[in-house]
């Protein structure tokens, strides 16, 4: 039997969370049982931190236990689309599965994802991933359902897709390349959702399986690294497909929920300022960016002015209790140095 089935990993700096990640992978491949059809494929998109080094360590391991394993790398960052772009035409078999580096895979995923490749043959094959909402008591697939084309009866087979675009839970058949060549040139960060858009629309025969395949970290909300009007720029390319395809019509049906920047983006800084979650620095510096710029091009006429006002509230308070505390903090720290000095 040929190689069915490569786990392609597109990475970006995160080496911690890479190598757990290759741990897991290794073991389930090799409780598999299948290592002999499938490949694994890392691409590296100009990391500056031990991702490169972590790779190494890895194809060694793999390779001593017979896993085919390659690897590509950039010299620079190019983006999350142009990484993904590569696992696919890098791909030395018939299906791509595209794994994030910091999900985890589920116990007998590899044979599931094999299983439903043998029994339908599918161009697109779209698996339920563990992450709330929907989780293994709430599915996002209830039930398992073919889709032999992408028509008006049949526009579940790319909504559901669209409305949670989890990298993980989607895999590709390559079919020569043919559908990854009509959208090279995206740069939206949604690559993975419009490979499935193109080929379903190629090929048809798109799968939904009600079987789970990965889940997150338990503190993936702990390393928030995507804008959070991130569907903005899935919109782009659901309509970019969509139309380039002449399929107005489909378009026309899904419906994509636009978020403002500038509110979200003060949304989430006060959430930062409140402790919710972490902001990576450049994430932080991308929100700010974002607000300046929208006040700068801001014309009222078109500013939820009720949204806005409450988000700039929520910004202030957040701000000045983040400062409020690290004010009490120092002084609470000043007072302890004081006590122990003078004892």
């Amino acid at each position: 039997m040929d190689n069915i089935l490569t786990i392609a990993i597109p990475t970006y700096n995160r080496a911690n969370r890479f190598d757990k990640s290759m741990n897991v992978l290794l073991s389930q491949i090799i409780k598999s049982g299948k290592r002999q059809y499938l490949s694994v494929f890392v691409s590296n998109n100009g990391s500056t931190d031990a991702t490169a080094k972590i790779i190494d360590k890895h194809k060694d391991i793999f390779r001593k236990h017979g896993i085919s394993f390659f690897s590509h790398t950039f010299c620079e960052n190019n983006g999350f689309d142009a990484n993904v772009l590569c696992c696919y035409r890098k791909a030395n078999s018939e299906y791509v599965w595209f794994l994030s580096d910091d999900d985890n895979i589920i116990d007998n995923a590899i044979n599931l994802i094999i299983d439903d490749i043998h029994k339908y043959t599918p161009n697109v094959l779209y698996f339920n991933f563990d992450q709330p909402p929907y989780n293994l008591d709430n599915p996002y697939n209830k039930t398992t359902t073919l889709f032999n084309y992408v028509e008006g009866k049949s526009i579940e087979s790319i909504s559901k897709i669209i409305a949670w675009p989890k990298l993980t839970s989607l895999v590709i058949k390559i079919n020569g390349g043919r559908s990854g060549e009509k959208v090279k040139n995206l740069d939206h960060n949604f690559m993975h959702v419009a490979l499935a858009l193109q080929t379903s629309l190629d090929y048809g025969m798109v799968l939904h399986s009600e079987k789970f395949i990965a889940r997150p970290d338990k503190d993936y909300m702990d390393h928030i690294d995507f804008t959070p009007y991130v569907v903005n720029k899935l919109d782009k390319t659901v309509r970019f497909v969509l139309l380039q395809n002449n399929r107005a019509d489909i378009y026309g049906h899904i419906k994509i929920d636009k978020v403002d920047p500038l509110t979200s983006s003060m949304d989430t800084l006060g959430c930062y300022y409140r402790g919710k979650f972490v902001l990576t620095p450049e994430l932080k510096c991308e929100l700010y960016s974002t607000v300046i710029h929208e006040l700068n091009v801001m014309k009222l006429s078109k500013v939820n002015v009720v949204a806005l006002s409450l988000s700039t509230i929520k910004f202030v308070i957040s701000w000045l209790y983040n400062l409020a505390y690290f004010i009490f903090i120092r002084k609470r720290a000043d007072k302890l140095r004081t006590t122990k000095s003078s004892n």
